[in-house]
């Protein structure tokens, strides 16, 4: 028995004597606490019961599965597309040989999108530009994303620190296609 199994039991002590001490008869009392020591026996035995999960931990679990999960989409995959895509020509042009990051951001979400990604966090446009060559910082993402609200959707309300990821809406959608025919912004 470690450390912490030995803890646990002096631990549940206090109320394993206050479930026995419920009965009046020695007998009963005895055969509840001999009762109650096999079932920390047998818990000892096959690990500890899992704690039960709480609506936090699941709405963490899924916002790591919808913003984090580089498995599921995988990254290179997205710039492969980008750089084998038909309007390749269009893209360098207008896109990737001039300076303006919210193109670049915009670019990532659209590929990504045709894909099948929903969302993107900062720190997957990050990925998916450094493989393009063109590294745009998480930072430098966020504050462009911020600046331009008006063509993004998130996952969820923006909160300091916290993980979201971000989608573009419709007048996001048409405004890429825009600077990928060459239009000039009004």
């Amino acid at each position: 028995m470690n450390d912490s199994e030995f803890k646990r039991i002096l631990g549940l002590l206090p109320k394993i004597a206050e479930a026995v001490n419920q009965f009046d008869s020695a007998e009963i009392q005895k055969e509840v606490f001999n009762l109650l020591m096999k079932a920390v026996d047998l818990e000892r035995e096959i690990g500890f019961l899992p704690k039960k999960e709480t609506l936090g931990d699941r709405k963490t679990k899924a916002i790591k599965n919808i913003v984090e999960n580089d498995d599921e989409l995988d990254l290179v995959k997205v710039a492969n597309f980008i750089t084998d895509n038909e309007d390749y020509n269009s893209i360098d042009t207008n896109i990737l040989k001039k300076t303006d990051q919210l193109s670049r951001i915009m670019m990532c979400l659209y590929y990504s999108h045709k894909i099948g990604c929903d969302y993107l966090s900062t720190g997957q446009i990050e990925k998916i530009t450094d493989q393009l060559g063109i590294k745009i910082l998480m930072t430098n993402a966020t504050k462009a994303l911020t600046k331009n609200k008006g063509f993004f959707s998130t996952n969820k309300a923006r909160k300091k620190g916290a993980k979201i990821g971000y989608k573009l809406n419709k007048k996001g959608t048409e405004r890429f296609e825009e600077i990928l025919k060459g239009v000039k912004k009004q």
